[in-house]
């Protein structure tokens, strides 16, 4: 499934000017930074003990699809 097809129906659509001029295929979808995988969606979600948002360097650096 490719990125837009995913987040056509979201609200999170309007952060895609991110991705200009790219439609990566997601393979696989993680909330966990440290299981982001080439292909894969990092969420940064805010938990009761951590903030997901704070692991979105770490998240990059391993090549995900969109983080």
């Amino acid at each position: 499934m490719n990125l837009k097809e995913l987040i056509s129906h979201s609200p999170l659509v309007s952060f895609l000017p991110c991705c200009e001029g790219k439609d990566p295929d997601i393979i696989g979808l993680t909330m966990d930074s440290r299981q982001v995988e080439a292909g894969w969606l990092y969420s940064a979600i805010k938990g009761t003990s951590s903030d997901g948002h704070q692991f979105i360097p770490a998240a990059i650096v391993t090549t995900p699809a969109v983080s």
